[in-house]
This record gives C-alpha cells, structure tokens and sequence, in this order.
C-alpha cells in the first residue's frame, strides 16, 4: 500500500441517503468547497422517485465543479451498510470519505485528511477519522431543525464530567461497542503528525478509509435500515489491517436532522440488539460471549435510565428498550450459525415494525 512514487493521493466522496432532501443539497456544497475536490461524489439513494433529486444536484455539481464525477445510484435495499457497500463498489479513487448525508465537511477538511495518508510512505494508516465540529463552519439559513438529541439541557462540561459522560453514561464509541478478538496492540513506526491520535473505532459521519483496505473488509448487510453499530463493526474489523487515526484539524460538522430517523426507543433497542448479534456472529455462541452481552446490557439499562431520568423522559423509553433487548438477547445464541441472517433479519423486523406507541415487550 505504499504511496512512494506517485502523485497525491485522489479521494471519493460516497454517501448513502434517504428521505433528506432537506439537508442533502447543503452537504454536496461543502462537499465542492474542498481543496482539493475529490474525483467523483457517489450517492446511493434509497429514496422512492430518487431520479428527480439525482438530476438536480447533477447539475449543480457540474455547475460549481465540471471536473467532478457525479454519480446517483438507487440501493440494493434501504440499509446503510448495503448503501455504502454500493458506493465502495463503484468508488475509483484511493481514499473514500464515507460521510452521513447530514455530514457537513469544513473547507479544509480533505486537504487535512489526505496529508496524513500522505504522511504515511508505508501504508500503516487505513483509516483517518476527523475531528467532529460543534456547529457548521459557516451559518446557512436553509438548515432543517435539528434532531432533538434530549430534554432537559444535560450538557456535562470540564473533566469530571467528561469521564461521567464516558464511563456512567457510555456516551463514547468504545464504550458502545463490545470486541471480538481485543483491539489490535498497534503503536505507529513514525512519529503521527501534529493534531493527529490513534483511536479504537470510528463514527459513520466522519469516517474514511484506504479504498483497498474497506473494499475487502466492507460493512455488515445483515443489519437492515437504520443498522445502528455498523461504523463500529466496519472500523474495528478495519482495525486488523492498519491503524486508524484521528485528526482534528480536518472538522465534520454533524447536523443529525429530525427527518428520516425511527423512535427514539427502537433506536436504543437495536443499538444494543446489534452490538449482540456482531459479538454472537464473531465470537460463536460459546457461553462466555453471551455473559459479556449481559454485563454490557446491564450497564447500559443503568445509563439509558439516568440518561432518560435527566432528559425528563418520564416514559424512559430508552431505559425500556434496553430490558427487551436483555430479554430477547439470548436468543441470538439458539440460533444455528448458517441460520443466523436469516433469524437476525426476523428479529430486526420485528423491532422496527412495532408501533412506536408501544411499550418495549
């Protein structure tokens, strides 16, 4: 994977979509804010009647950017792992920035990005994550209201709080994520350039990769549609191949807009029913596996309910979605290995196809 010898590196831009048309045009123009813009921005839209929009932005990319590829693609399915999976597929250049279409790229933010795979003469690094923005870099009018992420203004500040909101309320990847084999005991051989952190896992908003590193490792299509865990899954499997840096000068503004999201409960419900059904596929159905779930859920029943309690979620619906998981668990590990999709897929159906009226179980 060396780069010695060659120009700079290209990238891609590929991003999965549905239903967010109201926030997808700004994200393409920050996307041709770049310097340097990226060969070709691929969007795989899992949105009915997607040929419409697809025309539109077409258009404005070839207005603001004519060099730029601009391709949109209708999804083999509504999932983002099989929407990003479509992009990687059709994605040409040497580094692919998967990004949220709610993603909103700084004008720095790729050139930031690149010098650290261009930094790296022997291809240790496979994945750069960047840092994450508290608002976008410039105000835009045309922003959609945000998603509500709580209710009661709970905003934990200094160091004491920080580790609270890591260790008590598990607000950190790592946290969220069970491993299946341990974390890689990478160190780099060089010296990481200034700004620039080795880090475990990465957030699906801000991700990016080595395009022949993440074109063999992929992300999981068993998880369907909102398929919550899947950057970490997709991230920590990368992980074996290289490391996975974090730079904080290249910033990500996260809009996380209130359409196209399922009940907040649901969400909480596969979050964890994922991380289970990851650690059953990987680690087999042998006991020990099984009791890491059940210490993993029983702290998080812990920090949905203060979590819900200090968001005056009086129905705590995110607290009631971790007890049905706790009480569905188990059942990954009946499952007969070459029957486990297909059972998977029932028990997500299942999840998303309740009413968001009713109570967990």
């Amino acid at each position: 994977m060396s780069d010695e010898n060659r120009g700079p590196l290209t990238y891609s831009v590929v991003i999965p979509t549905y239903d967010r048309y109201d926030i997808l045009p700004i994200c393409i123009e920050q996307v041709l804010r770049q310097d340097p813009l990226p060969r070709e921005i691929i969007l795989v839209d899992a949105t009915p009647g997607w040929e419409e929009m697809a025309a539109r932005l077409a258009e404005m990319v070839r207005r603001a950017a004519p060099a730029v590829s601009f391709r949109s693609v209708p999804a083999r399915a509504k999932s983002i792992p099989v929407q990003r999976n479509d992009g990687i597929a059709l994605a040409t250049a040497d580094v692919l920035f998967l990004i949220d279409d709610d993603s909103l790229m700084y004008p720095e933010c790729a050139r930031h990005v690149l010098a650290v795979y261009e930094a790296d003469a022997e291809g240790e690094v496979v994945g750069v994550q960047t840092g994450l923005a508290d608002g976008p870099a410039s105000k835009d009018a045309r922003l959609p209201e945000r998603k509500a992420m709580g209710g009661g203004g709970w905003s934990p500040k200094g160091r004491l709080f920080r580790w609270i909101n890591r260790h008590v309320f598990m607000m950190a990847t790592d946290q969220l994520f069970l491993p299946y084999w341990g974390y890689p005991d990478r160190k780099p051989r060089r010296p990481l350039l200034s700004g620039t952190s080795v880090v475990k896992l990465f957030q699906g908003c801000r991700m990016t990769f080595r395009r022949d590193v993440i074109s063999k490792v992929r992300f999981d299509e068993d998880l369907q549609r909102y398929a919550a865990g899947e950057d970490l899954d997709g991230s920590y499997r990368a992980s074996r191949h290289g490391l996975l840096l974090e730079v904080d000068q290249a910033r990500i503004y996260h809009h996380t807009v209130a359409t196209g999201r399922i009940p907040r409960g649901r969400a909480a419900e596969l979050s964890a029913m994922n991380i289970a059904f990851f650690l059953r596929k990987n680690a087999g159905a042998r006991l020990w596996p099984l009791v890491r779930v059940y210490l993993w859920l029983a702290r998080r029943a812990g920090a949905e309910l203060m979590k819900d309690l200090l968001s005056r979620r009086l129905a705590l619906p995110q607290w009631r979605a971790i007890l049905h998981a706790l009480a569905q668990a188990w059942r990954l590990w009946t499952i007969r290995p070459e029957d486990l999709s297909e059972g998977y897929a029932r028990m997500q159906q299942r999840i998303l196809g309740r009413d968001a009226t009713t109570p967990p179980g």
